[in-house]
């Protein structure tokens, strides 16, 4: 069984983010731990629980994560790529503190837990069929998702948009060599 502990004693007075400490750590991990950092920035933009502040930066950590996920990925010693994921490691985790998770963690919990699969490898697996999922609903912040991922979506119709999110998410997921849900 695999369950999430919350408390208010868990938080830290201080944290120091060190990206010297990731340098050594293999691609299969980078990836892994990249793609949990993208998903603790993008699930709680696109939830209920989203407000302007965690908005504003979880668009800008979806942004440098999707820029430098790859650099980090491909040469574990490439300092600025180590530091840029931290810093979007960081954004994200402030995201998640104050909007929360939805859909692509609660599911992931239970799978994870009985297949013993690492966490970002089991989030990565679900997460663009839960986007699908909602993809209607959160067509406008999906479209803005895109763009914070580098897509051109000016001039398209908001769902046509709102795909290509999905889109930059699959390539970024196979950029790193993460499995697809088929894959699986």
């Amino acid at each position: 069984m695999k369950k999430a502990v919350a408390s208010s004693a868990l938080l830290p007075n201080v944290a120091i983010i060190d990206p010297m400490l990731t340098v050594t750590c293999p691609p299969t991990v980078t990836a892994s731990a990249g793609i949990d950092a993208y998903i603790h920035a993008a699930e709680p933009f696109l939830s209920k629980n989203a407000n302007p502040i965690t908005d504003a930066l979880a668009l800008e950590a979806v942004s440098i994560i999707t820029r430098w996920l790859g650099p980090a990925y491909a040469d574990g010693k490439n300092l600025d790529a180590r530091y840029y994921m931290a810093l979007g490691s960081l954004m994200s985790g402030m995201v998640l503190s104050n909007s929360g998770t939805s859909l692509v963690h609660a599911m992931a919990y239970p799978v994870g837990g009985e297949y013993h699969t690492s966490h970002g490898i089991t989030l990565s697996a679900i997460l663009l069929a839960c986007f699908e999922g909602i993809l209607v609903a959160k067509q406008e912040k999906m479209v803005l998702l895109a763009q914070a991922m580098g897509e051109k979506v000016d001039g398209l119709p908001p769902r046509e948009g709102a795909r290509r999110a999905l889109d930059a998410i699959r390539h970024l997921q196979e950029s790193v060599g993460l499995p697809l849900p088929w894959e699986i």
